[in-house]
């Protein structure tokens, strides 16, 4: 079985620059919005942590 990432590296050697232009702006917009959404992630699970430490306060 081939990983996706095996792939895509075999793929964007075979690239044209225009090709790879576009492959990189869009794995970027990608990596951009996944960045964002650990980071929200990150802040609801401290939330919790916080909140199960003040109820287990009381």
């Amino acid at each position: 079985m081939i990983k996706k990432d095996d792939q895509d590296a075999k793929d964007y050697t075979k690239m044209s620059d225009s090709e790879k232009i576009k492959y990189l702006e869009k794995r970027n917009e990608y990596l951009e919005a996944e960045n964002d959404y650990l980071k929200k992630l990150e802040a609801v699970v401290q939330k919790r942590i916080s909140q199960q430490q003040k109820k287990n306060q009381k």
